[in-house]
């Protein structure tokens, strides 16, 4: 990487990058700015944490379908957010820890029979929240 590499970065994220998340996210990013992800259908892998996202934002996130991987770790996220995450059926990973995700939470979580990793740790879920969530994801490892 060259000194005019460096003149450009952090790149403005383009509509042609569709699949990968942008290289410059930090806790600038906010719920009115995930508007801008609402067209980007296609996103397979998003990392929203340390930002300062909650539950209303994730609303723009309802047409992404077909992602794998999203961590809202260590954000305003409670068992109210979880709710728009219900057409991502496709999730492989899912990251909460740190957030006030709580059991009530738990019941959005139930359909997401592709997840193999989710991390609860640092939550509000109890070990009862978990060992239920288990019988309805058995091939998924549940971080508490």
């Amino acid at each position: 990487m060259g000194q005019e590499d460096f003149g450009r970065w952090p790149r403005p994220f383009q509509a042609a990058d569709t699949t990968k998340e942008p290289e410059s996210w930090s806790a600038a990013v906010t719920e009115p700015g995930l508007i801008h992800l609402k067209a980007l259908t296609s996103l397979e892998d998003l990392n929203l944490a340390n930002t300062n996202v909650a539950d209303a934002g994730l609303a723009h996130l309802k047409g992404c379908t077909k992602m794998r991987q999203l961590s809202l770790a260590n954000t305003g996220l409670t068992d109210d957010g979880l709710i728009h995450l219900k057409a991502m059926t496709r999730l492989e990973q899912l990251y909460l820890w740190d957030t006030d995700v709580s059991d009530a939470g738990l019941i959005h979580l139930k359909d997401f029979t592709m997840l193999t990793l989710l991390n609860l740790a640092k939550t509000n879920v109890t070990s009862a929240g978990v060992d239920e969530l288990e019988i309805a994801l058995p091939n998924c490892t549940i971080i508490r």
